[in-house]
């Protein structure tokens, strides 16, 4: 099994991967139903924002959408993949590295940079991201949904950034 561990803010390493383990197992049961039924609940924990998954409004908007609240038909959407594996860690990508299609309002944007084939390495951490300007430039083209295949699109220098300027 491939482990990644980053570390959480005590520093301690922690391993970002879904833990499973049985809450109550079927002979644990047993003596509630007088040995006449049995059952077993499953103890599932993982750590949440990482890995393959959406963020709603209100992850960077105090008092937007949540998850929940987000219509469905908002995310059923015609996309265009933008095809980046030719990118090399932590590399900029700007306009000229990309292939993008000049129509995308009300479009999802997929950014695949093959980053995957990384995972359970030091390099998956190393993930190229997109330019400032590229990113603006989405936005201001009216995209209705964006996603990557790494941690982040966003350059380094602005993601520690608290908050995150234009974005």
């Amino acid at each position: 099994m491939v482990r990644v561990g980053f570390s959480n803010q005590a520093g301690e390493t922690v391993e970002l991967t879904a833990h499973i383990k049985p809450f109550m197992t079927h002979h644990d049961s047993t003596a509630h139903y007088q040995g006449k039924a049995s059952f077993e609940i499953t103890d599932v924990a993982f750590q949440a924002s990482v890995g393959t998954k959406m963020d709603a409004p209100r992850h960077r908007f105090e008092g937007a959408e949540n998850i929940a609240e987000l219509d469905l038909d908002r995310m059923i959407l015609d996309a265009v993949v933008i095809d980046a594996r030719h990118a090399s860690p932590e590399q900029e990508l700007g306009w000229a590295d990309l292939d993008i299609p000049q129509l995308l309002a009300g479009k999802a944007i997929l950014v695949n940079f093959g980053w995957d084939r990384y995972w359970g390495t030091e390099v998956y951490r190393q993930h190229p991201f997109l330019a400032r300007e590229v990113l603006s430039g989405l936005l201001q083209a009216g995209i209705a949904l964006f996603g990557v295949d790494a941690q982040t699109p966003i350059p380094p220098e602005i993601r520690s950034a608290r908050p995150t300027p234009g974005f």
